[in-house]
């Protein structure tokens, strides 16, 4: 009987957490901001070079600024690089990202790749605030 009542009380518990779970699943989901004024921003060694919106389909070729063959692809709402000639590769090996806040980075050449909400970049100069 004690064994009875205790596994009732577990799966009341675990029941409960699942449904706290599944609330703050769609709390979050529905307050998240409207991903049409999201902003990819290309910024090497710690100055920005480009700026994209991301619901524009665009293929980068960021050899201008570095010595390197690397494609930034932005599709179907993602970013993401292709063709990095650093050596480890591991921009690459960082996949696809298309929420604010997300950023791929390679060390080697000082490259970071970031999606920015555009109604919360209140610096528009271009200039990008680093701490030294």
């Amino acid at each position: 009987m004690l064994k009875r009542r205790c596994f009732r009380n577990d799966m009341l518990l675990i029941g409960l957490f699942i449904v706290i779970a599944a609330i703050s699943f769609f709390i979050i989901n529905l307050t998240k901001s409207d991903e049409t004024n999201m902003v990819v921003q290309i910024t090497i060694d710690g100055e920005l070079v480009e700026a994209f919106p991301l619901k524009k389909e665009k293929d980068y070729n960021i050899q201008k600024e570095l010595e390197c063959g690397t494609m930034l692809i932005i599709k179907d709402g993602y970013v993401y690089l292709k063709d990095a000639t650093c050596p480890d590769k591991l921009c690459e090996k960082q996949g696809k990202i298309s929420k604010t806040g997300q950023a791929i980075i390679c060390l080697p050449y000082k490259l970071v790749v970031t999606i920015i909400s555009d109604e919360n970049n209140e610096n528009s100069t271009g200039e990008v605030d680093v701490l030294q």
